[in-house]
């Protein structure tokens, strides 16, 4: 039987179409950290598709939810989780379970893989820059810049720490108390995810009978 038969499938994929909807609404309003909350919830359900469709031996279903996962937690952004997800996709890949009928999943797949790349890039360059403005001792410069960076990296829990340890040293206490309960936020598993070990700390994969499990 298909998987779009599944039921609890089937509520996966309209709930994460409704938080992408919901997170293309929040980001136009300028609502970053709220549309970061439901990119991140889109994600996660994506991600439990895609595993109920390797369950089902439905792999090209598979690799498409977790590379939906992957660009999900690329908004986020989450390099652990992006690059779990992707690497799954890989390990489908390799071992030749997504059928060359669909160059789009192919596409999909080195497009994901370049964004993985440029995340990696831009965190790092994150970190470069808050490094040098932190030794500075300017601690207005460094959180008007540290405020600047929210519309891209809305779901990083450390650039919410950051902020919210600069706003303590100028005294708004408010301001550092709202980025601290963002970082409580993001750091926290998905609401629904289940909390059994995998890459990061986040979900694995358990294989079906006979066949083995994509490694994280």
């Amino acid at each position: 039987m298909s998987i779009f038969y599944d039921p609890e499938y089937k509520r996966l994929a309209l709930d994460s179409s409704n938080e992408m909807m919901d997170y293309d609404g929040d980001r136009g309003l300028g609502r970053y950290e709220p549309a970061a909350r439901h990119v991140r919830a889109a994600g996660a359900g994506r991600e439990r598709m895609a595993r109920l469709a390797f369950d089902a031996g439905e792999y090209r279903w598979a690799a498409s939810g977790w590379l939906s996962a992957a660009a999900c937690f690329d908004r986020l952004p989450d390099l652990g989780r992006m690059r779990a997800c992707l690497g799954r996709a890989q390990e489908l890949e390799r071992r030749g379970k997504i059928p060359p009928e669909y160059p789009r999943l192919f596409g999909a797949l080195r497009e994901r893989e370049r964004e993985l790349i440029d995340l990696e890039r831009r965190l790092a360059a994150f970190d470069a820059e808050y490094a040098r403005l932190d030794g500075s001792g300017d601690d207005r410069a460094t959180l008007d810049w540290l405020l600047e960076q929210v519309r891209e990296l809305p779901g990083l829990p450390a650039l919410h720490h950051r902020i919210a340890r600069h706003a303590e040293r100028l005294g708004d206490h408010d301001l550092a108390r709202r980025h601290l309960d963002w970082a409580d936020v993001f750091e926290a598993d998905p609401p629904g995810d289940p909390p059994h070990p995998g890459a990061n700390g986040h979900p694995g994969v358990v294989a079906p009978a006979g066949e083995p499990a994509p490694a994280p």
